[in-house]
C-alpha cells in the first residue's frame, strides 16, 4: 500500500467516532507499529521523521485548525525520502522512505499554505456527521489500547473477524476503492467537491465567479483600487481575474496571494485538477487565459 500516496483524513464533531477509528486501525496495524505526531511538529521539527521508520500508521488526533506548510506530509505520502537524524548522531543513518499510511482527525478540513494538485490528490477525507447523542451513562468503550499495547473494549474480541475480512479483499481492490474513491463510492463526488471548495479559497472563488466558456478569454490583470464610491474595493473585478479574485477575498475575509503564484497555482488547478481545455497566453497586457469567462 506505501505506492498508493493518499492519507486519509477523518472530519466531524465531538463523540462522532473519529477516535474510535484511529484506535481500530491502530489495534489492528498493532500499537508498536504506529507513531503520533502533529503537522506543526512534523513540519518544524527536523528529528520528527526519525520517529516514522520502520512504522506503518502515523497518526494525527484531533488536529486544530492548521495553516501552515505540508512539505513534510506530501514528501512522506509521496515515497520521497525523509531524513533519519538523531541528536547528536550526526551522519550515522541514511535518510529511508516512509512505508505507512497516515491518518488525520479533525473537527474541520485542515487548511494548508499548499492548494496544488499535490496536495488534492493525496487527501481523502471521510465525514462522520453523527455524534453520539446518549447520556454520559450509555457511552461505551468500543476500542481502546493499554498500556502494554493491548486492544479491548467491545470490538476488541471482533478484531480477529475483521482482519479476515479485510484479507478478504483483493489487493486490486483495495487500491481501486482508495485510488478512485469517487467512482466506487456515489456518495464520494459530490462531496469532495464540497470539501475542496472549504478548504482552497481559489477553487471556491473559481466556484462562484467563473465560468467554463469556449472561445473567450479573459485576462490575468492586476489589483488596483476602485475610485472612491464604488462598489467594489478593487476596479475591474469583471474584466480581471486576479482583480475578480482579490475582491471574492475580501468579502469573504480570506488572505490575498501574490498575482504571480495565483497565475500558476489558477493553470495548475484547470489543467491538472479539474483537467479542464484551459490554456494561457502572454501579450503585452500580460497573461490572458482562454476558454474562461468572469460570471456577470
Amino acid at each position: 500500500a506505501s505506492d498508493i500516496q493518499k492519507f486519509v483524513e477523518i472530519v466531524g464533531p465531538g463523540k462522532s467516532g473519529k477516535s474510535t477509528y484511529a484506535n481500530l486501525c491502530k489495534a489492528l496495524v498493532g500499537d508498536e507499529n504506529t507513531t503520533i505526531s502533529t503537522l506543526e511538529h512534523l513540519e518544524k521539527n527536523r528529528f520528527e521523521t526519525a520517529n516514522l521508520y520502520k512504522k506503518k500508521l502515523l497518526l494525527f488526533n484531533d488536529v486544530e485548525r492548521y495553516g501552515g506548510s505540508v512539505s513534510i506530509l506530501k514528501a512522506l505520502t509521496g515515497r520521497d525520502l525523509l531524513r533519519n537524524e538523531h541528536k547528536y548522531q550526526v551522519g550515522k543513518q541514511k535518510p529511508f522512505k516512509f512505508d505507512g499510511l497516515c491518518m488525520i482527525t479533525a473537527n474541520e478540513p485542515i487548511q494548508t499554505t499548499d492548494p496544488t494538485s499535490g496536495l488534492a490528490r493525496r487527501r481523502l477525507t471521510i465525514p462522520f456527521n453523527n455524534p453520539f447523542r446518549g447520556t454520559a451513562k450509555q457511552q461505551k468503550t468500543l476500542i481502546d489500547m493499554d498500556d502494554q499495547g493491548n486492544a479491548f473494549g467491545e470490538f476488541a474480541p471482533l478484531l480477529p473477524g475483521l482482519v479476515n475480512w479485510l484479507l478478504d479483499m483483493s489487493h486490486d481492490q483495495m487500491r481501486e476503492y482508495l485510488m478512485e474513491t469517487n467512482k466506487n463510492v456515489e456518495f464520494f463526488a459530490d462531496y469532495t467537491i464540497d470539501q475542496q471548495l472549504k478548504s482552497n479559497p481559489v477553487k471556491d472563488w473559481m466556484h462562484h465567479c467563473l465560468v467554463f466558456e469556449l472561445n473567450t478569454s479573459a485576462q490575468i490583470g492586476f489589483k488596483k483600487f476602485a475610485p472612491q464610491g464604488s462598489s467594489t474595493h478593487y476596479a475591474k473585478t469583471s474584466e480581471w481575474l486576479y482583480a475578480s479574485y482579490c475582491e471574492f477575498c475580501m468579502n469573504s475575509n480570506n488572505n490575498i496571494m501574490s498575482r504571480s503564484r495565483f497565475e500558476s497555482l489558477l493553470m495548475d488547478i484547470f489543467n491538472h485538477q479539474l483537467h479542464l481545455n484551459v490554456y494561457a497566453k502572454r501579450n503585452t497586457k500580460g497573461l490572458r487565459i482562454f476558454n474562461i469567462a468572469i460570471r456577470s
